[in-house]
């Protein structure tokens, strides 16, 4: 008799412009460059047994929404963690302090990761308090490097958050990183005790 594992948390990584598609930027045509799937196997190396992982782009906010909803009622008590690079950090703080607050599910971690607007004619969307309440943990990392790179300044024309979202975070820090790197931004210390928000994923990975 085989034994089930039983999941207690799921943690999805949403890539942002040109990471699980090829997409076009003026004139350049960039991607796949499938960065936040390389975050997720390097997670996938180290996570505990009753984690499971999934990886989206920005353009897939539907599917995310559907399959949270399935994986709860699956289990109502499995824990909802989100991580998102570029458009894909917009998407995760939208899905996890609007979507979810309207169905009445509670996000645990939550990880923007130099966030960017979904679409560049969207207005910035500043959560409420009641918003954020939806959310155990909130951790933003805004990319403002000393030598910026082609990246940067997609970033800043795609409509960058930088600083709006503060206030609004639990953990919030501004890196000399530059936009295109998420995984030294994972690696990125969030306090005085050098803590990361690697860490923070692989702690609750590990959780029962």
């Amino acid at each position: 008799m085989r034994n089930t594992i039983h999941v207690s948390n799921i943690i999805y990584f949403i890539g942002g412009g040109a990471d699980k598609t090829r997409e076009r930027f003026g004139i350049i045509k960039w991607g796949p460059t499938n960065l936040m799937g390389l975050a997720k196997a390097a997670l996938d190396l180290q996570k505990g047994p009753t984690c499971e992982t999934k990886y989206y782009g920005y353009l897939d906010k539907k599917k995310i929404i559907q399959d949270i909803v399935k994986q709860k009622l699956k289990n109502a008590k499995i824990r909802i963690n989100l991580v998102g690079h570029s458009r894909g950090g917009a998407i995760v703080k939208d899905i996890a302090m609007r979507e979810l607050r309207k169905l009445n599910i509670k996000a645990n971690i939550v990880i923007s990761l130099d966030p960017v607007k979904a679409k560049r004619s969207n207005r910035y969307r500043v959560p409420s308090k009641k918003s954020v309440n939806n959310v155990k943990t909130y951790i933003c990392v805004y990319a403002n490097p000393i030598k910026r790179d082609p990246t940067d300044y997609i970033a800043m024309v795609g409509g960058q958050y930088g600083v709006r979202l503060e206030p609004h975070s639990h953990f919030f820090v501004e890196a000399d990183i530059n936009h295109g790197q998420p995984m030294p931004m994972l690696k990125l210390s969030l306090n005085d005790k050098g803590r990361t928000a690697w860490e923070v994923l692989l702690k609750e990975s590990r959780k029962a």
